[in-house]
């Protein structure tokens, strides 16, 4: 087994690529590296876009909380107008 495993990297190293080859394996790596370079994000961009999204969701919560304040207040606002509008039920 060993003896085969030798004769072949001996074989290998007397492969000769010509320079269409070579210039063929040097274009498919740079195009795989660029490729992956817009593809995949970098931990600093991943870190500043999830920030942003985050300083948004804040943004989002923040507004809710002013409409639901401002809700709470039209509601007791109308509760006190009902009550104020209403006729009293006189006991009798």
């Amino acid at each position: 087994m060993t003896t085969v495993l030798r004769e072949k990297l001996e074989s290998m190293k007397q492969w000769r690529f010509t320079f269409s080859e070579t210039a063929m394996g040097i274009s498919v790596a740079v195009a795989i590296t660029l490729w992956a370079n817009t593809t995949f994000q970098t931990k600093v961009e991943a870190e500043r876009e999830r920030q942003q999204l985050e300083a948004r969701l804040n943004a989002q919560e923040t507004r809710l909380g002013a409409m639901e304040g401002a809700v709470y207040e039209t509601r007791s606002d109308v509760a006190f107008i009902r009550g104020f509008l209403t006729p009293k039920n006189k006991k009798e």
